[in-house]
């Protein structure tokens, strides 16, 4: 048998309210809104990211055209370039790997933390590929 903490009555197996005194028994278990969103936000960002770098293989002529058309370096039209390509994966990523380092360790906050990573590597490597064209 089970007994309220409160007030000593007995209780049902499966109550979740005690009869006698109305104090609830289970601990409502908060949900960890930071991993889940580490998590989304870290496939969002590994998405984002995949594409980016599959769509660079034709950077040349954009870029080519990114000067002529502005008054920008060569060096400023990269950089512009290369946060427009990755737009949503660095701030994802960024917010992401927070979320997923400040969640109690779980799964998902797991999951949020390594997708975060992999799609600031992927960010990266888009960069290192933009600035060496």
């Amino acid at each position: 048998m089970k007994y309220c903490e409160n007030c000593g009555a007995e209780l049902n197996e499966n109550a979740d309210v005690c009869v006698s005194c109305g104090k609830a028994l289970r601990k409502v278990k908060k949900g960890n809104g930071k991993a889940v969103a580490s998590m989304v936000l870290g496939i969002i960002a590994v998405c984002w990211a995949v594409l980016s770098l599959f769509s660079l293989g034709n950077i040349e002529p954009k870029l080519t055209e990114l000067l002529l058309e502005t008054e920008l370096s060569e060096a400023g039209a990269k950089l512009s370039f290369g946060i427009g390509y990755n737009l949503l994966s660095l701030p994802c990523g960024i917010i992401g790997l927070i979320l997923g380092l400040r969640a109690k360790k779980n799964g998902k906050a797991i999951a949020g933390i390594v997708t975060s990573s992999i799609a600031l590597l992927v960010a990266l490597i888009a960069y290192i590929v933009i600035f060496t064209v």
